[in-house]
């Protein structure tokens, strides 16, 4: 009986910790809490893309498609147009057999004389074109003749709209016209909604203000030439004649010994001259060629 005594009080119990793994374990939960963050992203994405305009969707596009250029100064380049299929084959041809082309300055000068297309039934040179225009500012605007510049650059035919003290083409840090700036841009877009030639459009401030952020003046200049643009393809200005619409902030100043003057603020509108013809001469026993610009004719 001892014996069977010691045998029941020497009981040992091993008691052995587990842990949780598994389908029971925790690493569910991060892999979960990961893929909720990404559906949070995608929705936002695409809440984002529904909002933006069709202007800011085109910008974005040309952004991861390269075509964000920088101009001399830092200016910022809002939209450039994709180049179309014949002009890529071009470029390929041109590529392919090199050619050497000669650029002489009075060629680009000569485009000044080249007549414009037609202005009603007349066809005048660019001087012509740019006095008739201001001619009818005078009649039809004159409360405003002295806020719509003319004149004849190298690009074409620049329109530009200036502030005046007490008299904005734009309400005060904002992208929206006022009765003044609508009405010079619906009179702008009557005139160049004729005309086959290609149109730049450009925003401009004075140095009040900030650089950066929403409400600076990069995105303000860049918010008001895309603005513009829009009342123009508004009013009839077909929308694939626009070639660029840039924002200047205020690095391009009108009135350069005085960067708070409100004339500093501003939208430039370009009739932009037809880019010279490349007239080439190729010699067919050497096989060599060459050529310089013409002003089309």
């Amino acid at each position: 009986m001892a014996d069977d005594d010691d045998k029941k009080k020497n009981v040992i119990i091993i008691k052995k910790k587990k842990g949780h793994g598994g389908a029971h374990g925790g690493a569910w939960k991060v892999a979960y809490a990961d893929f909720v963050t990404a559906m949070m992203a995608f929705f936002l994405l695409m809440w984002l893309l529904n909002a933006a305009t069709k202007e800011q969707k085109e910008a974005i596009a040309d952004y991861f498609n390269d075509k964000i250029v920088m101009t001399e100064g830092g200016s910022t380049f809002i939209r450039k147009e994709s180049p179309n299929k014949k002009d890529a084959d071009n470029k390929k041809k041109s590529d392919s057999k090199p050619t050497v082309i000669q650029l002489n300055p009075e060629d680009f000068e000569g485009q000044k004389n080249v007549p414009m297309e037609l202005w009603g039934k007349q066809k005048l040179k660019p001087k012509e074109f740019a006095e008739k225009f201001q001619e009818d500012v005078s009649k039809k605007l004159g409360d405003m003749k002295d806020q719509i510049k003319v004149e004849v650059t190298e690009d074409g035919v620049r329109v530009q709209l200036v502030d005046a003290d007490g008299r904005e083409m734009f309400q005060a840090g904002s992208q929206t016209p006022t009765a003044l700036g609508r009405r010079a841009l619906n009179f702008i877009a009557e005139s160049f909604k004729k005309m086959p030639n290609n149109i730049a459009v450009e925003g401009h401030t004075d140095a009040t203000g900030q650089d950066e952020g929403r409400n600076g003046n990069w995105a303000l200049s860049s918010q008001r030439a895309l603005s513009a643009r829009a009342a123009l393809e508004g009013e009839g200005v077909d929308p694939s004649h626009f070639q660029r619409v840039t924002g200047y902030a205020d690095t391009d100043l009108y009135v350069k010994n005085d960067p708070t003057d409100p004339r500093n603020r501003r939208v430039a509108i370009t009739l932009l001259f037809p880019k010279p013809q490349i007239q080439q001469d190729e010699d067919e026993e050497t096989g060599e060629g060459g050529g310089r610009a013409l002003p089309n004719e």
